[in-house]
């Protein structure tokens, strides 16, 4: 039985899986900070209210008009 004279990839296959999960573990901890920053900002807002609701929309209301008038 003759054996097939080749490189041997094992050394390169354990590279790029080791490469791969650390990119997989960066992604995660990414995820999760911006998770949590997320969390931050959302709690950090302070709510509107009703009068500046209604002004908001008569504002989008206007501004809905000014455009079909242009076109």
């Amino acid at each position: 039985m003759e054996r097939a004279s080749g490189a041997n990839m094992d050394s390169l296959m354990d590279t790029l899986t080791n490469v791969v999960g650390v990119l997989m573990i960066i992604l995660i901890l990414v995820q999760v900070n911006v998770a949590q920053a997320l969390k931050k900002i959302v709690s950090e807002l302070t709510p509107a209210s009703p009068e500046e609701v209604q002004q908001l929309r008569e504002d989008a209301a206007k501004q809905i008009t000014e455009q079909t008038k242009q076109k």
